[in-house]
């Protein structure tokens, strides 16, 4: 049976809404924004240009990026126009969840630098990516690939009451055992093997990235989107949190399935079958013009049995 639904606070932009900006991006810089790139909630973008730690360009070979293990920067070719951030509207950039499907992802998007207030991260400059490679078999990314999806939402000058998920506890963590591909057309996914267990614990090896999926199963309606958060009391009160990078994406309206993310020990963990160690926001979609929902590659219908995750806690903070 369907919970009854914690409504929240309305926040990104429906795809109608995504479409206008999108139009005003597209005279620019046609190469990187396109109709046929719009998504549910917002509009995809490939990398123009890669670069290495040592701040070298990495040359695709055949139309890919072969990328080893380390820290890039993902230069994306465009920079957002100063009448967005005249407006009410900010952009907002997440990695698709491609990437922590094949132990890759980041954190951080900046134009120029990020040391600027946050609601100016993004203008200014061309928009960069930090660009974590943790698989140890490297990644495959053919040119013209989607890697990250452009947001807008509303902006908020004031805390705003943020719905937040109970405790998120893993239900299947495996490792990675190859690379992954992620295609223009569909992702390739590499091979994996289950984490070392030991009775009903699991053991979680520094620096180690796994591929995190958690029980129960989110059930998005057509107004309603999903973020990673952490919220710093759940670090207080349990150490192992804090000590688990994670690495996640938006879920879009519509999408039906496990939730899912990449997350890296910095120190050795144990945990308990029964411990949870992540949560997610729930905000809604503002209703301009064109709605849709998400029926791409990991919609997954299966598992119905399974609870739905449930969203009941709440605080008042910045997003």
């Amino acid at each position: 049976m369907t919970q009854d639904r914690v409504l929240p606070e309305p926040r990104f932009l429906s795809r109608g809404g995504v479409q206008e900006w999108v139009e005003i991006l597209a005279e620019k810089y046609p190469g990187v924004f396109s109709q046929e790139r719009l998504r549910v909630v917002g509009v995809d973008v490939p990398p123009a240009e890669i670069l290495n730690a040592r701040n070298e360009v990495v040359e695709p070979k055949g139309g890919r990026w072969e990328l080893g293990p380390g820290t890039y920067q993902v230069k994306f070719g465009f920079e957002f126009p100063e009448e967005l951030r005249r407006s009410e509207i900010r952009p907002q950039m997440f990695w698709r969840s491609s990437n922590h499907r094949l132990g890759c992802g980041g954190r951080s998007f900046w134009a120029g630098t990020y040391e600027k207030p946050e609601d100016d991260l993004l203008f200014g400059a061309e928009v960069v990516g930090f660009y974590d490679v943790m698989n140890p078999y490297g990644v495959v990314i053919e040119q013209g690939a989607s890697l990250a999806q452009v947001c807008f939402a509303r902006y908020r000058r004031q805390p705003i009451p943020i719905v937040v998920s109970d405790l998120l506890v893993p239900a299947q963590v495996t490792e990675f055992m190859g690379p992954g591909e992620i295609r223009r057309d569909k992702t390739s996914l590499p091979k994996t093997k289950e984490a070392t267990a030991r009775g009903n614990k699991l053991v979680l090896k520094k620096n180690v990235p796994y591929l995190v999926e958690f029980r129960g199963r989110v059930f998005l309606g057509s107004n309603e989107v999903v973020v990673p958060i952490t919220p710093r009391w759940d670090e207080l009160e349990n150490y192992k949190i804090e000590r688990l990078l994670q690495y996640s994406c938006l879920g879009d309206p519509g999408y039906k399935g496990r939730l899912g993310m990449l997350v890296i020990p910095t120190l050795d963990v144990t945990l308990n079958r029964e411990e949870g160690v992540a949560r997610v926001a729930k905000f809604g979609v503002i209703p301009l013009g064109e709605m849709t929902e998400y029926a791409g590659q990991w919609q997954d219908g299966e598992g119905a049995n399974e609870p739905e995750i449930e969203f009941r806690s709440s605080f008042r903070g910045y997003f």
